[in-house]
Parts: C-alpha cells; sequence; structure tokens
C-alpha cells in the first residue's frame, strides 16, 4: 500500500527549487542557548523571512526533539475545529517526514469533538496550506531526519479553541514526561500584512513588547482591538495558556523587522517574528 503522502506546494514558490541553494540557506549555527521548548517563527518567503526563520531555528539546532508539534493559522477559510492532518508523511525536499501517530492519537482523543483530522472533503485545503510546509526544510536541517511532526491548523483563532488547543498541548508535554519525549512547539504567524512601513513598525515593536508580558488575555484583547496584527494570533495566545501551566517563565524576542527594511517598497510591507520561551 502506497505512503499517505502530503506533497509540496510551496517548494520553489516559498522557498528554492535548487537543493544546492536551498541546503545554503537553511545552513545554521546552534547559538548554545539553554533549553527551548517554543519558538515563534514566519510563515512568510525565504526571500523576504530569511533571518528571522534563521534566528528561531539557531535556538534549537543541534538539540534533541523526538516531536516538532507545527501551529499554523488557516489562509484560504475558517471551519470551527482544531485540524490534525491526515497524511501519515509530509515530502520536503530533503527527503520525507514521518507524521507522529502517537501524539495525533492523545490530541484526538483530548477533545475529539473539535480536535480532529479534516474530513475528505476539506483534505484538500490542508494540502494547500503552506505556513507548516515552510518550516519543513529547517526542521530536518536544525533537528534531524529523525524528527517527527504534528501539523495542527487552527480553523478559527478564537478564545474557546486557544484554551482547548493549550490544555491539549499541555496533556501532550505531560504524557512526554511520563514517557521521556520530548516535544517542541513551532508557532507560525507573520505580523503586519501590506502595511505601510512607519504603521508596521509600530504594530510589531507593540507586539513583541505585549507578547513579552506573557499574559494570553491581554495579548488576545489587543489583537481584537487591532493594536497588533499576527495572522498566526491564535497560535501564538494559545502558546501563552500553555506556558502558563508550565515552568516556562520568559520568552525572548530575536528579531523583529519588516520587508520594507530589506526592499525599497515601503507602501505594503510584511512583518517578521523571531522568538524563542
Amino acid at each position: 500500500m502506497a505512503d499517505n503522502i502530503r506533497q509540496m506546494i510551496a517548494c520553489g514558490k516559498l522557498y528554492p527549487a535548487d537543493r544546492q541553494m536551498l541546503d545554503t540557506m537553511t545552513d545554521i549555527q546552534p547559538d548554545n542557548r539553554g533549553e527551548v521548548n517554543a519558538i515563534i517563527v514566519p510563515e512568510g518567503s525565504y526571500k523576504t523571512a530569511l533571518d528571522c526563520y534563521k534566528a528561531a531555528y539557531s535556538t534549537v539546532a543541534g538539540k534533541h526533539y523526538d516531536t516538532a508539534v507545527i501551529i499554523s493559522p488557516m489562509h484560504h477559510f475558517s471551519f470551527p475545529a482544531i485540524a490534525l492532518t491526515k497524511y501519515d508523511k509530509w515530502a520536503s525536499p530533503f527527503g520525507d517526514i514521518d507524521v507522529d501517530t502517537d501524539a495525533m492519537d492523545i490530541l484526538h482523543k483530548f477533545r475529539s469533538e473539535y480536535i480532529y483530522s479534516l474530513t475528505d472533503q476539506y483534505k484538500d485545503k490542508f494540502a494547500g496550506e503552506f505556513s507548516a510546509e515552510v518550516q519543513l526544510p529547517f526542521i530536518y536541517k536544525a533537528l534531524g531526519a529523525d524528527t517527527k511532526i504534528v501539523p495542527i491548523i487552527m480553523g478559527e483563532n478564537n478564545t474557546k479553541f486557544t484554551i482547548m488547543l493549550a490544555n491539549a498541548l499541555n496533556a501532550l508535554l505531560e504524557d512526554g514526561i511520563k514517557n521521556d519525549k520530548k516535544y517542541l512547539i513551532i508557532i507560525t504567524t507573520n505580523l503586519s500584512e501590506k502595511a505601510k512601513f512607519d504603521d508596521a513598525i509600530i504594530k510589531d515593536t507593540n507586539f513583541a513588547k505585549i507578547l513579552c508580558e506573557m499574559k494570553p488575555d491581554r495579548f488576545s484583547e489587543q489583537l481584537a482591538l487591532g493594536t497588533i496584527t499576527a495572522h498566526g494570533g491564535g497560535g501564538v495566545t494559545a502558546l501563552l495558556r500553555l506556558a502558563e501551566k508550565t515552568e516556562w517563565k520568559n520568552i525572548n524576542v530575536l528579531k523583529t523587522y519588516n520587508t520594507g527594511d530589506i526592499t525599497d517598497n515601503k507602501l505594503e510591507v510584511d512583518g517578521y517574528i523571531a522568538a524563542c520561551l
């Protein structure tokens, strides 16, 4: 029976199809910091977001993680659920990466009425979402070929789902402690989107400041009010709620910038962040 593999859709678009070029772009030197449990990374093109990708993944490069849990927003449509992938493997330019089915079972059983694999009707929507895929070359290079993945899409970024996902992830981490299994949580998000350069600087600076307060309700409130912007804000909120349940005390913002810092276009810029916890 053929493997059920999620094929690449962003290769050659958001990251290079040329293997040698990609290998060079994803070559990372570890920054030799202590334990890292989670990172916040971009979901944009390597052409513009590369420095933030590398800053985030340098904090975990060379460390051992059994599984990387990738939490992404949905760009195409919303749905009232937290979606788990139905694929057994995800293709990457460096080789296929296995999905951690044991971890998927734990998450599914936690609240099966809201946390489940997408039905066949919507499976192609997961196939068309790129946020998790763009992480795979870095996961492969920084963490190693044996690291498994659990791709998750938040169908809606509401309070209910951020609480539910935080509780489910906490259950997963507790199971990992019992079974000597190490997880890395990866939150994908961009910041300002098609904003004016000066506006993006204000909002993205505020984002970093409020993020470091580690108060999920305040963070969620500011997202709703529009004082900060993040397409993957629901995943970030869930991470902050998870941090309240663990001994994760501090978020380190490693780098923020926007495309206006590296191009001549100041009228429509996208913002990026790298952080670790």
